[in-house]
């Protein structure tokens, strides 16, 4: 065999390895292009797994140590000592009552007298009770639906209103008779008139 022979054999070889190392760097670019893809959508899913998470959380409760399952709106359950003898408990809570009366009474009677003023001399205002609110919200409520609907209706006609327009007529039927009493034949004929009289002619 000579040189040329063996160059030939090796073309031959090298071009029946091309179209494997072909088929081979398809199927490797393929099978790249598949992991490529599966590489993205886990990462986009990720992410949109971390922003789901992020905006749904659950939310941790802030807790004070020492509070955690207990209502403290409860009062505690220490009650004062209750008294062996019940007409004693009767008579003490009297007392009291009267107290709180004799207080009152004397807050009512001096009320006047000690409520500072104003600076206009004046003494403060009283606060409104809830009824007289109520009351005031009724009859504004009431003065606005009876606005509305005057709205929609027609106003009713006054005799100024009505002698103004009969003068607008009037106006206007004179202003027409004395447009149309203008014959534009005439204010030709009077126009040569006053040439012919000023150019001679």
């Amino acid at each position: 065999m000579t040189q040329s022979d063996k160059k030939e054999e090796k073309n031959k070889e090298t071009q029946k390895a091309e179209p494997t190392s072909e088929k081979e760097k398809k199927l490797n670019r393929k099978v790249a292009d598949k992991l490529k893809f599966y590489g993205v959508v886990t990462v986009l899913s990720l992410l949109c797994a971390g922003f789901i998470w992020f905006i749904f959380k659950p939310d941790t409760p802030e807790t004070v140590e020492g509070m955690a399952g207990i209502n403290t709106t409860i009062p505690d359950a220490i009650a004062p000592e209750t008294m062996a003898d019940k007409q004693k408990a009767y008579e003490l809570e009297e007392m009291k009552k009267r107290r709180q009366e004799k207080v009152r009474t004397l807050q009512d009677m001096a009320g006047g007298y000690l409520m500072p003023d104003t600076t206009d001399g004046l003494k403060p205002e009283e606060d409104v009770p809830k009824a007289d609110a109520i009351r005031k919200s009724r009859e504004k409520q009431r003065q606005i639906s009876r606005q509305i609907t005057s709205f929609y209706q027609e106003p009713k006609e006054s005799p100024r209103v009505d002698e103004l327009e009969r003068q607008v007529k009037e106006l206007n039927e004179k202003l027409e008779r004395e447009r149309k009493g203008q014959d534009p034949l005439e204010l030709m004929e009077k126009s040569y008139e006053m040439a012919a009289r000023y150019f001679p002619g």
